[in-house]
């Protein structure tokens, strides 16, 4: 159901400026207040402009004047709730109780104050794994990742990848191969979203996968999108497995924030990784993914109480 103040929770995140800090730290002055989202849209622009700064947010006057702009404008807001209504997308919120706990836990205030969903929502109670990489990857990499995740899958771990071509998608491929679940995670709005052909011939892909993204939905890709992608798939993931990587990309960034957030990272053992770690205080784990010793994967993340727990 979207309800009034879900509307202004989508209209306050759909300005520029306004990230997971922004709004939290808006959020906060305004609760202390006793004031809603909601109210940010009714008062006039000095009393906007006191909270505002109250909240010591950046690109304070533009974001109070682009409010201002906005309050009078129903009716954009209006037709963007009924197409979520009419595709089936489900808005949750940060104070629901539907929402990830493990992704608030990880990210803190960078998590994503709202997500949209489509699919099978029970995937976010249930242990899941990431599997990431780089979109141009060899195509051995490729093989490893759907075989990972096919291995992953087969022992009740959904997993869970951001849906760009190369490693993600082979890694939400392997996950189905094996009848598995998946999460994609769109770096875009989720109106913007369309199955690839691979997927296509898939059977079951309502039940088996779920679709989230925290982006305006008619939001398109853009750079900054992807790496904050990258936190949310960290987020609601109870361990990472890079297959493949270069040092100055995104996936690189994904495993540093893994693991400063202690967030188990998996990578080959190469000498090429090993030597990369040598001097970073946060080490991943080398493991051999060609022959992935699964009894021994599952001790690592069963010590960490991250077992399939949760029946799908």
């Amino acid at each position: 159901m979207i309800t009034e103040e879900i509307k202004y929770w989508i209209k306050l995140l759909s300005l520029p400026n306004v990230g997971p800090k922004t709004f939290y730290s808006l959020n906060h002055i305004l609760q202390k207040e006793g004031k809603k989202i909601s109210d940010l849209f009714q008062i006039n622009k000095q009393e906007l402009l006191v909270l505002a700064k109250m909240s010591n947010i950046r690109h304070c006057e533009d974001i109070v004047q682009n409010i201002f702009n906005m309050s009078a404008n129903t009716e954009d807001n209006n037709t963007i709730s009924q197409e979520l209504i009419d595709k089936n997308v489900e808005v949750i919120l940060y104070t629901m109780n539907t929402y990830p706990k493990k992704l608030m836990g990880k990210l803190n205030d960078n998590a994503p104050p709202l997500l949209y969903m489509y699919g099978n929502k029970n995937l976010l109670k249930v242990n899941s794994v990431a599997i990431i990489g780089k979109r141009n990857a060899s195509e051995e990499a490729i093989k490893i990742a759907k075989t990972v995740a096919e291995k992953m899958a087969s022992e009740g771990y959904n997993i869970v990848s951001g849906y760009a071509k190369g490693i993600d998608t082979a890694a939400h491929l392997g996950a189905l191969a094996s009848e598995g679940t998946t999460t994609i995670v769109l770096p875009f709005g989720i109106f913007e979203f369309k199955w690839k052909e691979e997927f296509k011939e898939i059977q079951n892909l309502k039940q088996d996968t779920l679709i989230i993204s925290q982006f305006s939905p008619h939001s398109i890709w853009q750079v900054s999108s992807a790496m904050q992608r990258n936190a949310t798939v960290i987020g609601l993931s109870d361990a990472v497995f890079a297959i493949e990587f270069e040092k100055d990309g995104g996936t690189w960034d994904a495993i540093v924030k893994a693991l400063k957030i202690g967030v188990p990272v998996f990578l080959s053992d190469t000498s090429e990784n090993r030597k990369i770690f040598i001097e970073r205080k946060e080490k991943p784990i080398f493991v051999n993914l060609q022959e992935l010793d699964m009894q021994s994967l599952i001790s690592v993340l069963r010590e960490k109480n991250y077992v399939p727990t949760i029946s799908q």
